[in-house]
């Protein structure tokens, strides 16, 4: 806990960082960047909350992972 996680965009399509589930966000609604960043940008968060918090991309839905805090 309290590690910041920075999101780099490398891809040349916006993203959005935002908590499971789509649309909601709801898992944990703090972390949502709650706008897009474009190439070469980032966003960081500071996980506070321990346990797996799964994440997506809110402009591609494909685009997903999870963060794992101890």
């Amino acid at each position: 806990t309290g590690t910041v996680v920075t999101f780099i965009n490398q891809s040349d399509s916006p993203m959005w960082v935002a908590s499971g589930v789509h649309p909601t966000h709801l898992l944990y609604p703090e972390f949502d960047a709650k706008a897009s960043v474009s190439k070469g940008g980032s966003y960081s968060f500071t996980f506070i909350k321990t346990g797996t918090h799964p994440y997506h991309n809110h402009l591609l839905l494909g685009k997903y992972g999870k963060i794992i805090v101890e």
